[in-house]
């Protein structure tokens, strides 16, 4: 396929998706599932670094709690428990939960869905258990006196930031079509396809909402499953049926690794993005304005092809 017109903004992009999205639904032969994971060669990755990253909160609040109950009473070290049961889940939540992925897959390419697999409850419940926190901590603070702020100031704090969180599970849409497939590795152990193929990506740059990032190239996208007999039929459909070249990589690390994201036979294929102003699209348009260079890998840098002619001329070495 072609890829789309350059410069759009986001909402013409996501519209063009859409389209896409109910052509590759329209095959009779549909292949649909959804899956948790992360983009990790180790599946509990997350999980390790969440332990680990919550030592240091863990032996501040127990110094705070031991503090707070000798030096106080026992409300002031029930709210740095509590407070801290809410900041350590709000904090696995955060970094250490799986990846949710929903796939829809035919003859005419795939579809991927991806957002933090968090409870839509989630959000109101930890806001609901942060401002109960808070009001717990004021009520130390009358009940002792300005003293228990030492116990509970800091937690207060955090409390008061908790209760403004935003849910965290917003969809990031991927569509490969079937035209933009390039070739696929894959790994049994972990239980996951990586496809390669060409792509169109547009979104918002900054928070406003004033700035379009625009790009095309070519990418990885991971398809996992959670048994070894799914894997196995979507890599028979894919290389016997679709007749893709599928190939097994033995280490799961080289799949996720940076020079597995960047293998040598996707760097032929040349990439660009650029920036612009959303309010400037239509003008960009109607001015046919010109088109960033195609660039290429090479060397750990992104050449034009000018460039990339002139880095792989041999240089001569005078006597």
């Amino acid at each position: 396929m072609a890829y789309l017109s350059f410069y759009l903004t986001p909402e013409e992009f996501k519209v063009y998706q859409e389209e896409q999205e109910r052509q590759i639904r329209s095959s009779e032969e549909l292949y649909e599932w959804s899956c948790n994971n992360i983009e990790q060669s180790d599946r509990f990755d997350r999980l390790k670094f969440t332990v680990l990253s919550l030592v240091p909160l863990a032996l501040m609040m127990g110094f705070a709690g031991y503090v707070g109950y000798d030096k106080l009473n026992w409300v002031s070290s029930f709210c740095v428990l509590i407070l801290f049961i809410t900041i350590a889940y709000a904090w696995y939540l955060s970094v250490g939960t799986d990846s949710h992925y929903k796939y829809v897959l035919s003859k005419f390419g795939l579809v991927q869905k991806r957002n933090r697999a968090e409870p839509k409850w989630l959000n109101r419940g930890l806001q609901g258990t942060a401002f109960v926190c808070a009001l717990g901590s004021l009520f130390a603070v009358i009940i002792a006196g300005p003293m228990a702020l030492t116990g509970t100031g800091v937690l207060l704090l955090f409390a008061l930031g908790l209760m403004k969180r935003k849910p965290q599970n917003t969809f990031k849409t991927t569509i490969a079509q079937q035209d933009d497939w390039l070739f696929a590795h894959y790994n049994r152990q972990r239980k996951v396809i990586r496809l390669f193929h060409k792509y169109d990506d547009c979104y918002y740059e900054d928070v406003a909402a004033t700035i379009a990032r625009r790009a095309q190239g070519r990418c990885g996208t991971y398809l996992f499953f959670k048994s070894t007999n799914e894997l196995e039929e979507i890599v028979k459909l894919l290389s016997k049926s679709w007749n893709l070249d599928c190939i097994e990589i033995d280490n799961p690390k080289s799949l996720f690794s940076i020079q597995g994201s960047n293998p040598e036979r996707l760097r032929c294929i040349p990439a660009r993005s650029q920036s612009y102003a959303v309010a400037d699209t239509y003008e960009l348009k109607k001015k046919n304005a010109e088109l960033p260079y195609w660039k290429y890998f090479h060397g750990g840098k992104w050449l034009t092809k000018a460039e990339l002619k002139d880095a792989s001329r041999p240089t001569s070495v005078m006597e």
